[in-house]
């Protein structure tokens, strides 16, 4: 990707197009793998938030590396919506990125995930120097993943060796964004990785509407994240048979994108339905007494509990669904990890909808002070105001010196 010496670009021309000479002005080019699909996932609602708040304080620039879609095509609609939130679309496929780097200066490159950074942080360190460099996490995979070994789903070789890689990115950026408290503590306590900042999921609060609900319980995750996968299954072979036991009539809904095969045929059994992908997961919540988050290992925050906590929906959770949150259990949401007090815990929602209410409601604050979209903007204000510096007067010389280096280079046969 970070190596492509084509001059034209993959993406629309009437996007690309937009590109101008460089200005000496505060920018922020922000570069991910793929198109972010606010819909399908917690992580990429996140992003998405984050560049819509960004854009409000500066100017955003996006590129990723996933192919320009076709016209009409549901991705053109994601595309569109960044577009309308004032964030310039240099373009999309694996050339943009050079591209961008090439015609127009930036103050900070704000690249998500570790492993696109091992990509794109070398190339922009070659061309544009100057730059400051951060790295949004998402969340720390080697904490997921070394959850994951413990439980026999992983490789821990494997594992290490993607920890030490990540752990090379960090120590190369010039700030690592963290969302909870834990992955910063664990970050810290690897060494060598010391500019850290705290910016954590964004959520809106949502009315909950008053009145008697069924034995209903739902699981919000989309299914291309693997501990989703683990905690469906879960959920339905160990808990829920337990709280049918107590409490007949109970169902519970899996809502999320992309359920694989296994998940969908937890369909078959009694009491579960498979929905699948929504555009809205706000009315699944309202209608369910309880969301649950039986998830036996992850990292960072969970947006599924940030969701249902913001919509006044009470939660019950395991130790890793409430990470990051600062929630105080039993009191902002519910904690329980084995089958068995997961399960006690949702009976006693089901039986006791005055005691759940009580609970969401008391999440429904404390979540609004931790991930409210004030909160979050503040963050982001320390950031811009610290990482992307006015681009240095030299940046326009710089970066024609190098655009006259490649023609040269490429006249006379070497590689740019």
């Amino acid at each position: 990707m970070i190596e492509t010496t084509s001059e034209s670009s993959s993406s629309r021309p009437s996007r690309t197009s937009n590109i101008r000479s460089s200005s000496l002005s505060t920018r922020i080019l922000v570069a991910s793998r793929l198109i972010p699909r606010p819909d399908t996932a917690s992580g990429d609602l996140r992003f998405v938030s984050i560049l819509r708040l960004l854009a409000r304080q500066t100017a955003v620039d996006f590129c990723c590396e996933e192919e320009p879609p076709s016209p009409n095509a549901p991705e053109e609609h994601y595309l569109e919506r960044l577009e309308a939130d004032g964030i310039g679309i240099i373009g999309c496929g694996t050339e943009a990125y050079s591209k961008a780097v090439q015609s127009r200066a930036y103050s900070c490159l704000f690249v998500e995930f570790w492993t696109h950074a091992r990509l794109t942080v070398p190339y922009m360190r070659r061309v544009q120097p100057w730059a400051s460099i951060v790295v949004d996490s998402v969340d720390v995979h080697f904490l997921r993943e070394a959850a994951a070994a413990r439980l026999g789903l992983l490789d821990e070789q494997g594992v290490a060796e993607r920890k030490a890689r990540e752990l090379s990115v960090y120590r190369l950026a010039d700030e690592v964004i963290v969302v909870s408290a834990e992955d910063e503590a664990s970050l810290r306590a690897e060494g060598g990785v010391d500019r850290i900042r705290r910016i954590p999921n964004v959520t809106v609060p949502r009315a909950r509407s008053l009145h008697t609900r069924d034995p209903i319980l739902v699981f919000v995750g989309g299914f291309q994240h693997l501990p989703n996968r683990d905690a469906a299954i879960w959920l339905v072979e160990e808990i829920l048979p337990r709280v049918r036991e107590a409490v007949p009539a109970a169902t519970v809904r899996i809502v999320g994108h992309s359920p694989p095969p296994d998940v969908v045929a937890l369909g078959n059994r009694a009491g579960v339905e498979v929905v699948g992908f929504v555009p809205d997961v706000g009315p699944y919540l309202d209608t369910a007494a309880v969301s649950v988050a039986p998830l036996r290992y992850g990292a960072g925050m969970k947006g599924k509990v940030t969701q249902a906590m913001a919509a006044g929906t009470p939660v019950v959770a395991t130790s890793f669904g409430a990470e990051g949150l600062g929630a105080e259990a039993g009191r902002h949401l519910v904690v329980a990890d084995s089958a068995v007090d997961f399960s006690n815990a949702v009976i006693r929602c089901l039986r006791d909808p005055q005691w759940a209410a009580q609970i969401g409601l008391e999440g429904q604050r404390h979540i609004e002070g931790v991930c409210g979209e004030s909160a979050v903007a503040r963050a982001l204000e320390k950031l811009v105001a610290e990482r992307a510096l006015i681009v240095p007067w030299y940046a326009g010389v710089g970066l024609s010196a190098y655009r006259t280096a490649r023609r040269v280079a490429k006249t006379v046969g070497l590689k740019p």
